[in-house]
């Protein structure tokens, strides 16, 4: 049986709305209107008495990305039809009031309205069990004796319900919404530890969103949305009620975003008008990753944000375009929108929907920052009109530059620090929210750490002595020295690198899965409901791709794809293509499963991602593995380095997606 886990993560969408106004009377016949309401408290004003949270650094930046990515699906900026609350602003009495404007302005049933929260989630001790549960209920539910909250940014006690916006609260103010047409969307969790990720306490892991929770038992998670709740609803949630929802690092730029914001904002922008819920919610799990599934809760069928057949969308995200001097412009994306130097832009007018015919002129960025861009205007333009609208015309080929690693040093391990700081490819950061790796002592052993995961020793490590060994605590690690480091050091730098292969704007018509089947496996017509497989250590695997175009553009289209393993657990090793030059996708590989190659994981039991690119330019990872830093440490080598193949090539379409892959020992 599965726990409410928010009403609000039911949004308990447990109200029962009527379609009409709070005062009973459905408003005047009027076009319809698009309202939102945007919340993020990371800041809180009480953070340094609680015990059990602490400040989030993700939730405004949430919030100016989901800003962003519900523009183009009608969602307007502006007071008119959007409230924005950040910290002192997300107070209880701050978000009562929005909630109340939203009341005014939602008085027809045709209007649209999307509510989002980044923040903390909470739990309390159910003040009003007997009124809303039956006795059956509380029979076949013991445990569920607590009501599920939202944190305002002054919250004296993240558990007293007097501080908390709890999700009857909520439910009341939904209640009073002349509109059934609403999509809750939460980016919290209300289980979790105080810790980075799981039991690790790495730097550079996830930060929960989330208190510890009280012990309690499950209630089905379709009971969210029974009992008479409005069908209408639509509830997004970042994770299960017995999961985290994390906030981490995004490289470049080192922007703190939400996991689930920051993938479901990139679906909304790629996601076509006629794609429905479903399709959103899977390929925001598949991007999401390990330890975190988000929830889908009402018309799983029904078009994103119920648009209707005559609705129009725009064909792509895009960003308004402001001027910036002679020559040169201003966009209001930066690094957390994926904005990278070099990316070519086309401008079109301030109404623009189809962003095929009628340019205006193009622009490519040379600075980027956390939330703007500037750009130069290419020759050939013509004058822009105020509200001009931006979008992606080609982005840089392949992965950015990574002249270094940036390594985060653990106090436990300071005795390395100046040996480490003399390797080239190195660059040390006192940040560890800046960092890309992490170096820490447990025990007698030194371990590197990449997101939460410490990457472990490989046979040959042990072999050659460069592996400590293992303590009574089970601690796997390396000997304490820059030699022994180097080659779990050179692993994070593959990983770090296959992180920058990414395309944050990708065409909407360029889909790509990725299985990891038993050998003589066929993969099943259905696409995969979470983005991790499971392998066993001594057993055969095949590594499946899906390249999906649409139907009338396979003959025509020119794709090429490559694939790579990481070096999680493993070497870092390229798996597509076999020989040393690309070959272009014949037509017969398209829209069906190709078959990439064949694995057999060993020992160690761990973790591993593959990374799959498929793009219109003759893109391949080998160059990057290949080029990776040499062990034993040179400390003399130059170390200037570029992104495999160079940013210079520029390609109309591309797109990269991750597949892990857990291994263990039967």
């Amino acid at each position: 049986m599965q726990k409410r886990i928010f009403a609000l993560a039911g949004v308990a969408l447990a109200a029962t709305l009527t379609g009409f106004s709070g005062a009973g009377e459905r408003a005047p016949q009027r076009a319809p209107r698009h309202l939102s309401l945007l919340i993020g408290a990371g800041n809180y004003k009480y953070a340094s008495e609680w015990r059990d949270l602490k400040n989030l650094k993700g939730p405004r930046t949430d919030v100016r990305r989901m800003q962003h990515a519900l523009r183009r699906w009608g969602f307007r900026d502006g007071a008119a039809s959007q409230r924005v609350l950040v910290d002192q602003q997300a107070s209880k009495a701050g978000i009562t009031a929005a909630f109340r404007w939203l009341a005014s302005q939602a008085t027809d049933s045709s209007d649209v309205v999307v509510i989002y929260y980044s923040g903390h989630g909470s739990w309390a001790p159910d003040q009003n069990i007997d009124a809303i549960r039956t006795k059956d209920e509380a029979r076949s539910a013991p445990g569920d004796n607590y009501d599920e909250a939202l944190v305002p940014w002054d919250a004296r006690d993240p558990h007293n319900p007097r501080h908390l916006l709890l999700d009857d609260e909520i439910n009341t103010f939904l209640r009073a919404l002349g509109t059934g047409n609403v999509t809750v969307i939460v980016d919290a969790c209300f289980s979790g530890t105080v810790t980075r990720g799981s039991p690790d306490t790495s730097s550079t892991a996830p930060v929960a969103r989330g208190p510890r929770p009280p012990p309690f038992e499950r209630i089905a998670a379709g009971d969210m949305l029974g009992d008479g709740r409005n069908p209408k609803h639509t509830l997004l949630t970042a994770a299960s009620s017995s999961e985290l929802a994390y906030e981490k690092t995004f490289h470049p730029g080192a922007v703190v975003s939400g996991v689930f914001t920051r993938h479901l904002a990139e679906a909304l922008d790629g996601a076509s008008p006629n794609n429905r819920f479903d399709d959103l919610l899977q390929q925001v799990r598949t991007k999401v990753g390990q330890g975190q599934t988000p929830q889908l809760e009402g018309d799983r069928a029904a078009r994103i944000f119920k648009v209707g057949e005559t609705a129009v969308v725009p064909a792509r995200g895009y960003s308004i375009v402001v001027g910036a001097g002679p020559g040169r412009v201003g966009l209001d994306a930066g690094a957390l929108h994926g904005v990278r130097k070099g990316t070519l832009y086309d401008v079109y007018g301030p109404d623009e929907t189809d962003f095929r015919d009628g340019r205006l002129a193009q622009v490519r960025v040379d600075s980027i920052f956390e939330a703007s861009s500037f750009a130069s205007i290419l020759p050939g333009a013509r004058p822009l009109p105020r509200g001009a609208r931006a979008t992606v015309s080609r982005v840089p080929a392949g992965a950015m530059a990574l002249d270094r690693l940036r390594l985060f040093v653990n106090p436990n391990a300071r005795a390395l620090r100046d040996s480490l700081a003399r390797v080239p490819w190195l660059e040390l950061t006192t940040q560890p929210a800046r960092a890309m790796a992490e170096l820490r002592r447990r025990g007698g052993a030194y371990q590197v750490v990449v997101e939460g995961h410490e990457l472990p020793p490989l046979v040959a490590d042990i072999s050659s002595g460069r592996a400590a060994p293992v303590s009574a605590d089970s601690v796997r690690g390396y000997r304490g020295n820059v030699r022994s480091l180097c080659t779990p050091l050179r692993r994070a730098y593959s990983i770090a690198a296959m992180n920058l292969v990414r395309n944050d704007q990708p065409p909407s018509n360029l889909k790509v899965e990725v299985r990891v089947l038993p050998a003589s496996t066929r993969p099943p017509a259905a696409r995969p409901r979470t983005s991790v497989d499971t392998v066993y250590i001594g057993q055969r695997y095949d590594i499946w791709v899906w390249v999906e175009v649409p139907d009338e553009a396979v003959q025509r289209s020119a794709l090429y794809l490559t694939a790579g393993v990481a070096g999680y657990g493993g070497a870092p090793a390229v798996v597509w293509p076999r020989g040393p030059e690309q070959t272009r996708l014949t037509p017969e590989q398209m829209n069906q499963p190709v078959l990439l190659r064949e694995i057999a994981p060993s020992l160690p039991e761990g973790i591993e991602n593959i990374k799959v690119v498929v793009s219109s330019d003759p893109y391949s990872l080998r160059p990057l593995v290949t080029e990776l830093p040499r062990c034993p440490v040179d400390t003399t080598r130059d170390a200037s380095r570029g992104g495999p193949d160079g940013d210079a090539g520029a390609v109309t379409g591309w797109t990269a997606v991750t597949r892990r892959i857990e291994i263990y020992s039967r």
